[in-house]
This record gives structure tokens, C-alpha cells and sequence, in this order.
């Protein structure tokens, strides 16, 4: 029904709306994300999806915070620390900012022709997929996701996006804005392929506020799928990054052009304040996560030469140039 494009919106909105609201199983997710996966386009060939780390960083969306493109920057930091990145995402449905709303505004062919994409990964060490290009069949719920977004409620397919790339990397780091998903994603990840993978919640002090990223504003619950299938749950700090703690306020974002200027303040490393942290924290965690990394502190390290290098930027610019 849902990838009918021909079924009515609102039978679509009912049937999603009444599936948040009981609240969606491990299995239900696992068995939505099996059958898109099997309609997707693998841009990717195999020689080059072994031929390195593969990573994907993302995050479900709908905290409703308004933080800026945290993710879309680590792509970049990632990259320049040696991970092959392939990142999927859409436009924003429930932010003013998605990840392809904020790269079209600096500049990145978002619809590049798919036969290009091995060619941009090899030649940047990261690559951006647009869903819709990828799942042709989103089409289909397209509507009704701007529908319930409006009505600011989370669907399932905010859960699926993580889920959903369909070069199926080796590792990934995933935000998610509910604790109670944390152990699920990391088991559909181990059943989706993933070696190993950070699932991860931050919290805001003081509140009962949660995001989809690496907290710097509070502390962070992390969910590991290890690599001989185990997982593990502990909780993390700012002083486990050796950073400063910040304020929500100081962590916000706008529309994609603003959140554009953020990211290139940033990566030129013009901005040496907490939003340039929370990039640092979340690019250790894909770091840790991928194994680049030994811990959270080397992760930091890492990333920061990447910034100060300038080797982080180039990614960006070089993505831009063979976007086309």
C-alpha cells in the first residue's frame, strides 16, 4: 500500500500515523528495510566497496532541535582521515535543513548521474546519495511524509533512512532520538551486513531533551554492534573528548543557506567554537566506530588535523568539482 503510487495519501498518513503511535517493532523495521533495500540501485561495484573502509555517519531525524548539518560535515572529516564515506540522505522533513538541502547550497550536484558516483568516491573519498534517485519507488511517499511532517510527527521511514543505503557499508555511526531504538538498530545492523557500528543518543542537561548525534550539551548513551556480533552500552561526556561542554543554544542551525555558511566556517576552520566540537565529537565516534580510530581522544586528534590541515575542506571541494 505505502509504495503504491496510486494508494490515497491519507490512507497512507492513517496507516503511519497509527504505526508511531503503538510504536514500531525490531522486526517490523528490519522487514521494511529488507524489502527497500532489495529495490535499490547499488552505485558502487564491489571491487571498490572492499577495497577500503566504508562508512556511512547519519541519523534519523526528528528531534525537532534545529542543530545544524552535524553529519553531513563529518562526512567530510571522515573522509580526510582515510574512510571511503557514502552518505544517504534526502531533503529535510522534519528540519528547515536536510543533508541534500544544505550540499545543493554549497555547491554539490545532489542528482549526479549514478555512473559517477564510483568515480566521485575514488576521487574525494566520500560520495552523497539522493534517496529518491537511489529508491524510485519513495516517490510514493513523498506526499504524505510532508504531510505528518507538518503535523511534526516522526515516521517510520525516519527510522528506515539509516537503514537504507543501499551500498551497504562496512561500518557506520547512526543517531537516533529515542534511547529505546538504540539495541535494535544495532542488531538490524549486524543483520544488514555491518562489521561494526555506534549507535548513539545525546542528551541535553538539564532536560528531557534528546538529539540525534553525539551530545556536547550532555551526555551521549552509546549502543556498539562489535565485530564479532556483541554489543555494548555505556554513556559519554564532553571530557571524554577533551572539549568543552556546550550549550543547545550554541549548537543551532537555520535553513540551508545558513547552515551552508556554518559548514564552510567549519571546514576552513574559521570557527574554532562549539559547533566545530560537536563536529569533532561526532567524527571521532564514526572514527571509533570504523576503527580509524583507537579512542574518542585519538578520534579528536584526528579529526582536528584533518580541519587545520585543510585536508577536510579539500573533500568538500573536490566534491563539489566532480559532482559534475
Amino acid at each position: 500500500m505505502l509504495l503504491d503510487e496510486k494508494g490515497a495519501p491519507e490512507m497512507k498518513a492513517g496507516f503511519l500515523r497509527g504505526l508511531h503511535r503503538r510504536g514500531e517493532t525490531p522486526s517490523e523495521i528490519a522487514s521494511f528495510a529488507e524489502v527497500l533495500l532489495e529495490q535499490s540501485i547499488n552505485p558502487v561495484p564491489a571491487a571498490l566497496r572492499h577495497s577500503g573502509v566504508l562508512l556511512d555517519v547519519c541519523g534519523t531525524g526528528g528531534d525537532g532541535l534545529g542543530l545544524f548539518n552535524v553529519s553531513t560535515a563529518v562526512m567530510f572529516v571522515a573522509a580526510a582521515c582515510g574512510a571511503l564515506v557514502v552518505k544517504i540522505g534526502n531533503r529535510g522533513f522534519t528540519s528547515r535543513s536536510g543533508g541534500a538541502d544544505v550540499l545543493e547550497a554549497l555547491g554539490v550536484n545532489i542528482s549526479m548521474p549514478i555512473e559517477r558516483v564510483p568515480i566521485v568516491l575514488e576521487s574525494t573519498g566520500c560520495v552523497f546519495l539522493f534517496a529518491a534517485t537511489y529508491y524510485p519507488a519513495f516517490q510514493a511517499v513523498a506526499a504524505v511524509r510532508h504531510l505528518l511532517s507538518r503535523e511534526n510527527i516522526p515516521t517510520v521511514f525516519n527510522l528506515l533512512g539509516p537503514l537504507l543505503n543501499p551500498v551497504r557499508p562496512n561500518y557506520q555511526l547512526v543517531g537516533v532520538c529515542d534511547p529505546l531504538l538504540m539495541e535494535s538498530y544495532a542488531y538490524i545492523l549486524g543483520l544488514l551486513g555491518r562489521k561494526a557500528a555506534w549507535v548513539v543518543c545525546g542528551n541535553v542537561e538539564s532536560s528531557d531533551k534528546v538529539m540525534d548525534e553525539v551530545s556536547i550539551a550532555g551526555q551521549t548513551t552509546v549502543c556498539t554492534l562489535q565485530q564479532d556480533g556483541r554489543k555494548r552500552i555505556f554513556q559519554i561526556s564532553p571530557r571524554y573528548f577533551g572539549i568543552a561542554a556546550a550549550r543547545l543554544s550554541d549548537l543551532l542551525g537555520g535553513d540551508a543557506g545558513e547552515n551552508a555558511r556554518i559548514l564552510l566556517n567549519i571546514l576552513k576552520g574559521s570557527d574554532c567554537g562549539p559547533r566545530r566540537n560537536m563536529v569533532l565529537a561526532n567524527a571521532a565516534a564514526a572514527l571509533c566506530a570504523c576503527k580509524i580510530a583507537t579512542n574518542l581522544l585519538h578520534g579528536v586528534e584526528l579529526a582536528s588535523e584533518a580541519i587545520n590541515s585543510g585536508e577536510a575542506f579539500l573533500r568538500l571541494q573536490k566534491l563539489i568539482k566532480f559532482s559534475y
